[in-house]
């Protein structure tokens, strides 16, 4: 009864009524799958980034606190997230336009007729026609087949047709490659199987993009040191008692320059400029970064039939093996026979057409891509077949002469077929008998007419070719040869091997033969593992899982759309005669954005540094948001974009962001020290106010960030001069137009002020220039440091190597000073005994004071000011970075960085006033001592790392050199009446433990080499600069703000218990 009822359903399908009730029940193929990213993937991939998440909530902040002037920064989030947006919706609109023009329509039988629908308008239980060509669109069950063969490599992995018969199942994502059959749909929408591998298969993949991942490299190291910094900047500011608005202000002015703002958004329109232009040789790129892999691509991978070759086959000629007449009648009607024509047959077909008055065919076998043959019974003819030389012939020894001569022609670059005779009925499921050749068939794939150029510009341009096919090694080899593809004599037969023989074949072979999906996927990765960046040109099926193995995936606009979905670059016109231009034009876009690059990370680096400087010298910011806006503008943001412009056809190299920070952080380092001496000497010298001194600071940051500009545009050509110019002359009209200066909070100076400034500058810019040349020469001292792995840190700790007596001293010094530091803080805390004896030593060092002894301790007090220790631990800074020591750099600034926040912190938190009121703001609170704390950090870790691998002699006594210093300088803070005797003890406590941690973790994990003398040489000579110029300039000074007190009428109650009766 059933087979019945499916001889019906066969013949008359459903009626639309059926069709009707099951779209109203919802058993249609409505899970059809986007071409392309959806809208709110596309939306929320640029909007939320770290980049947006950083900038985004300094913004909030400033325009809570501050002025709509200060947030002009603002305007980059919006800029850049709409350009990524707007690039990949006009992406996503080209491909949805391609898909919809190219989807395949299924063909169904309703109510008797057979018609075509879209795919989504598929019902469960219709009865579906499939030929050769046809996807199945849906799960269903065969009804009737005729030598139906499918290719189910997508589902299985398996390469080989498998046939099906009637009753079997077809899983949705075969594909049709002989014969025909009708079948009804089972399973329809999200129950079908396409709709899970698709899934899969169309998910979108960023390219790999060594230029975003190392931005977000270096956001993500902002990120962390973006909290601290600006607590830090906070406190510092608070601390000079500005409102918490202010503080909150010019704390995130510092932090908003550390963000390389301008960086992401230059990227982003150079990669979306570069996008317009490769649009313009109809080329569609869906990801912006893939612009950038381009430029990094030294092999590209290629197939064969579509994009070297066309698509379309043509009969060569015909080669007779014996006389027959009617061969050639035989061709014609073999090729008639084939109700759905592949291309060779379809090229037969043309080239000796069929007549109306032709043989009629009695029986035959379809074209099968597993049997590699077709075969027909012809009226008066007899039995013909036609397929590949070496299947039909495969009983005959290797060394016969139609086998060796279809070699040899294939050899040539053709494909070769054979037409015979047969001598017996022909069954699909076995290889014909008694076989007599008759002719060889001769085709060709037409090279396209720039193919060989291409191909000889892309080797010019230093990238290596692989030509990857399924067709025949000789075929293959003839192509590869007609188009001087070095290693074409050596093709290697994919189908002979396993995975691991042709992973090793793949890294020094260039062609090759009979490719499964899989085995073109795994010569991608193994490319990719030997260091090569691959891109990927394919348009079939069969090419998907290649395009999203490789850097960049390059589909054509007339493939499939699963692999236009899965590529990040489309050819819309086919022409794979554009990729030299495409590459080339990636190259520009990436070969100046990394020229470019060391203007952004610069400015980084010296507001990083800035904003420490400031944090330890307790000094306000010495600018606001507006000022670093104007700044930019001029040195960055607008040369930047317009240098990223010009033609640049050097291929990136791997290492982008090593390269640009060898350059970036000693030019940082310069022009930090250059802005933050102007603006020390405007206060020290001029007395200035706070706007003036600011101006100053602005001066001089605009002239040493114009150098770094200029010494990333050498050599400075004509148009690069007049952009230099360019900005010289905006920055001279913001000084000279009032509503300007204005707008910018700019004063004018005196003019001696301004030949300070401009000396201190030109001092910058020789350093610049030396820089620059070091960063070029820049010796590779880094070593493999460890990694923070149990195994190693275990190793480490109780090895045989490992050091337990400094393990032992560190973990003691870092208890004890830990301890030590909270018995002084709770005893301060809750007024213990030691606060009374703060007082007593406090009255017996106040009355044994005199003015020689003043003197000197007010010179050794002098040698823990922020004037001395900031030049210390800039020196020692820019001695880590010229020599590459990375690590050694950012535990030096994390251990000065942090030692300072905690101190100001804490001082906040205790709010413990000084025995005398010598300070404002933070400062005149006490505990701990910030002289003793810094002290201890920068003395005592600048000895640790100088003296670690020294003799014991010079441990001595460099060791005892530097404590007697620290205690010199803690008791002068006691003497001078600075301090109470607990807030040094406290600081000094609190010091050592930290240095000992620093010093075990350090010790750990880096194993840089410092070149200790060198580095000793030139701290000693800074050390004796900065000390005699800061005790000649402010002595007298520091005299009058230390003179003895009179104690005979002390502020009782606060020399007794160390408060303030008005302190909170």
């Amino acid at each position: 009864m059933s087979t019945r009822l499916d001889e019906i359903l066969i013949q008359n399908g459903l009626s639309e009524a059926e069709v009707r009730g099951r779209m109203a029940r919802g058993r249609v193929n409505r899970a059809r799958l986007p071409t392309s990213r959806t809208l709110w993937q596309i939306v929320s991939t640029h909007v939320f980034t770290r980049f947006n998440a950083l900038l985004g909530a300094l913004w909030v902040i400033v325009m809570l606190v501050g002025s709509w002037k200060d947030a002009l920064f603002g305007w980059i989030l919006v800029v850049n997230a709409a350009i990524g947006i707007a690039q990949e919706l006009r992406s996503k609109r080209t491909l949805d336009r391609l898909a919809l023009q190219s989807a395949a329509r299924p063909r169904v039988v309703r109510d008797g007729r057979v018609i075509e629908i879209a795919r989504e308008d598929i019902v469960q239980d219709d009865v579906l026609e499939l030929v050769a060509g046809d996807p199945v669109f849906v799960d269903c069950v065969v009804l009737q087949s005729s030598g139906l063969e499918l290719d189910e490599s997508l589902l299985s992995g398996e390469s080989e047709a498998v046939a099906r018969q009637s009753g079997e199942v077809l899983r949705s994502g075969s594909l049709v490659i002989g014969g025909n059959c009708r079948c009804r749909a089972t399973a329809v929408g999200e129950a079908a199987w396409i709709y899970h591998l698709e899934q899969q298969a169309r998910r979108f993949s960023l390219a790999h993009s060594e230029l975003r991942a190392g931005i977000n490299r270096i956001l993500q190291v902002v990120g962390w040191t973006l909290i601290p910094t600006a607590a830090l900047l906070f406190v510092t500011q608070f601390a000079l008692g500005l409102h918490a608005d202010a503080a909150l202000l010019y704390g995130a002015a510092g932090v908003i320059a550390m963000v390389p703002q301008g960086l992401v958004l230059l990227t982003s329109l150079a990669l979306a400029v570069g996008a317009v232009r490769l649009s313009r040789r109809r080329a569609l790129v869906q990801d912006l970064a893939a612009t950038e892999a381009l430029a990094r691509i030294d092999v590209i991978c290629l197939d064969k039939t579509g994009t070297l070759t066309e698509r379309e086959l043509h009969v060569e000629r015909i080669e007779m093996l014996i006389v027959e007449g009617t061969a050639r009648v035989a061709l014609a009607a073999l090729a008639a026979a084939e109700p759905h024509p592949n291309a060779t047959l379809q090229a037969i077909a043309r080239e000796w057409p069929a007549q109306p008055d032709g043989p009629t065919v009695l029986q035959s076998v379809t074209f099968s891509s597993a049997r590699k043959w077709s075969g027909a019974v012809i009226d008066q003819l007899g039995t013909w077949v036609l397929g590949a030389p070496d299947v039909l012939l495969a009983q005959r020894p290797p060394g016969d002469t139609v086998l060796v001569r279809a070699d040899a022609l294939a050899s040539e670059g053709f494909r070769v077929l054979l037409l015979a005779r047969a001598g017996a009925d022909l069954v699909a499921e076995m290889r014909p008998v008694d076989v007599d050749p008759v002719a060889l068939i001769l085709l060709s794939e037409q090279i396209r007419d720039d193919a060989r150029a291409t191909l000889q510009e892309l080797e010019r341009q230093g990238i290596g070719i692989r030509l990857i096919s399924g067709d025949h090694p000789a075929t293959v080899s003839g192509v590869a040869r007609r188009l001087n593809i070095a290693g074409a004599e050596q093709a290697v037969d994919a189908a002979k091997l396993d995975d691991a023989e042709l992973a090793e074949l793949a890294r020094t072979r260039t062609v090759f033969a009979r490719t499964t999906p899989q085995q073109k996927e795994l010569i991608i990765s193994t490319l990719r593992s030997a260091g090569h960046a691959v891109a990927m040109v394919g348009d079939g099926v069969n090419d998907i899982p290649a395009l999203k193995r490789a850097d960049v995936g390059v589909a054509m606009g007339a493939g499939v759309p699963a692999s236009r979905a899965v590529a990040q670059l489309v050819l819309l016109d086919n022409r794979f005669a554009n990729m030299p231009a495409i590459m080339a034009e990636g190259r520009r876009v990436l070969g100046n954005i990394e020229r470019v690059a060391v203007l952004f990370l610069t400015k980084s680096v010296y507001a990083m540094l800035l904003a420490l400087a400031v944090g330890v010298a307790g000094v306000a910011f010495p600018f606001l948001p507006r000022h670093i806006s104007l700044v930019d503008a001029l040195t960055i943001g607008i040369p930047a974009f317009l240098l990223s412009l010009e033609p640049n056809g050097q291929r990136l190299q791997p290492g982008f962001v090593n390269r640009v920070l060898r350059f970036a952080i000693p030019a940082g380092l310069f022009v930090a020290a250059a802005v933050f001496a102007a603006f020390a000497l405007m206060g020290a010298q001029w007395g200035a106010a706070l706007p003036e001194a600011r101006t100053a600071a602005t001066l001089v940051l605009f002239i040493t960030a114009l150098w770094v500009l200029v010494l990333a545009a050498t050599p400075l050509r004509p148009l690069r001069a007049l952009l230099v110019t360019g900005m010289i002359v905006l920055f001279v009209l913001t000084l000279l137009v009032p509503e300007l200066r204005t707008f910018f909070a700019l004063q004018t100076l005196p003019v001696l002020a301004w030949v300070e400034c401009t000396a201190i500058a030109a001092a910058s810019m020789v350093a610049l220039h030396w820089s620059r040349a070091v960063a070029v020469n820049l010796p590779q001292g880094r070593a493999r440091n460890r990694r923070w792995t149990r195994t190693e840190l275990l190793q480490w700790l109780v090895g045989a190597d490992s050091p337990k007596v400094f393990l032992i001293i560190s973990a003691l010094l870092v208890v004890g000073g830990a301890w030590l530091f909270f018995g002084t803080l709770e005893d301060v805390v809750s007024n213990d005994p030691l606060v009374f004896l703060d007082g007593r030593v406090f009255q017996l060092l106040q009355g044994l004071r005199n003015t020689t002894a003043d003197h000197v301790m007010v010179a050794v007090t002098e040698l823990g000011d922020a004037t001395v220790l900031l030049p210390l631990i800039l020196a020692a800074l820019a001695w880590f970075i010229v020599r590459g020591l990375w690590l050694t750099a950012a535990y030096w600034l994390g251990a000065v960085g942090v030692a300072q926040l905690l101190a100001e912190v804490i001082k906040l938190v205790m709010h413990r006033p000084r025995p005398l009121p010598l300070y404002a703001g933070v400062e005149q609170f006490s505990f701990p001592s910030g002289h003793a704390v810094m002290s201890t950090v920068v003395y005592g870790l600048l000895a640790w790392l100088l003296l670690r691998r020294a003799a014991p002699k010079w441990q001595r006594i460099g060791g005892g050199g530097v404590i007697a210093l620290i205690a010199a300088i803690a008791f002068s803070r006691v003497y001078l009446g600075a301090h109470w005797f607990s807030d040094v003890l406290g600081g000094l406590s609190f010091g050592v433990a930290w240095i000992a941690l620093v010093a075990l973790t350090y010790s750990y994990h880096c194993r840089e080499r410092l070149h200790e003398r060198g580095l000793a040489a030139l701290l000693l000579g800074v050390f004796a600069v900065a000390a005699i110029t800061h005790i000649a300039m402010a002595h007298h000074r520091d005299m009058y703000r230390y003179s003895a007190a009179d104690v005979s009428h002390p502020r009782s109650k606060e020399a007794q218990t160390g408060r303030d009766a008005n302190s909170p």
